[in-house]
């Protein structure tokens, strides 16, 4: 639950594609129904809706482990969505979906089991269309492997989703790339530079950024490339060493480990 903007809501999901739902919240009452007087605060509901315990999560080892003692376990969705929530949990969006249609069209949901199917179908929906529009956008920034990963599960789900066909157009656009198998190949390369970095090993990552625009030249991906390794080169991070003081307090490498690395 957020109270955050929805186009921030929005981007975050496109970014990381959660695999459960995300709820805006358009006022303070869920937030006073909880009591919440600091952040971040825990919180235990019932299954009943009843709160039996509110603070912080410090006291996990007291209050907070007690009150989920005593709270009735069982699953907070109803049971008739069981394969539903199983198959969003395992990662498994399109079985959810085709699951999910199987049970609206079948026509013997009550009122209540309805509507919470309704609303995961609009959220599943609104997946495929996010996955759609951030993949549309990242192609056009020239991260052609980044925007098949986005939309390939949409496109090829067995059970289609309203956006699948502009998922698939979009797949089929970026396939016909003159420069397609270059672009794929230089996308996993420029994630395994990516991975690199957030070893922060910088030389290893430059350089593979820079065998990146010769292995793939003319690319876009390569582009990219070349820009992540001159930008890390200014910043003087060729050479830095996470161990040395001296480099941690320079937040860029020091003269003894500063390392010249041709662009």
């Amino acid at each position: 639950m957020t109270d955050e903007k929805p186009e921030l809501v929005d981007k975050w999901m496109a970014d990381v594609q959660p695999t459960y739902p995300v709820v805006i919240l358009g006022s303070g009452d869920f937030e006073s129904f909880l009591e919440v007087k600091f952040f971040p605060t825990a919180a235990v509901i019932t299954p009943e809706g009843e709160l039996s315990f509110s603070g912080s999560s410090s006291e996990v080892a007291g209050p907070l482990s007690e009150a989920m003692s005593r709270a009735k376990k069982g699953s907070l969705w109803p049971k008739s969505l069981s394969k539903v929530v199983k198959a969003l949990e395992a990662g498994k969006t399109d079985a959810a979906y085709g699951a999910l249609l199987k049970l609206l069209d079948g026509g013997k949901l009550g009122e209540a089991d309805g509507t919470i199917a309704g609303q995961f179908r609009s959220y599943l929906e609104g997946q495929a269309a996010l996955a759609h529009e951030a993949g549309r956008k990242l192609l056009d920034e020239g991260f052609a492997w980044r925007a098949a990963g986005k939309v390939e599960l949409y496109a090829e789900a067995k059970t289609p989703f309203p956006a699948s066909a502009d998922c698939a157009a979009l797949l089929a656009e970026i396939a016909a790339l003159p420069s397609f198998k270059k672009e794929m190949k230089g996308g996993e390369l420029f994630a395994e530079a990516e991975a690199l970095l957030d070893e922060r090993d910088y030389t290893a990552a430059i350089k593979a950024w820079v065998s990146i625009t010769k292995k793939c030249k003319g690319t876009r991906i390569a582009e990219h490339a070349r820009a992540r390794a001159a930008e890390l080169a200014r910043k003087g991070m060729a050479g830095y060493k996470s161990t040395c003081e001296r480099c941690q307090q320079a937040k860029q490498a020091c003269s003894k480990h500063a390392e010249t690395v041709k662009l």
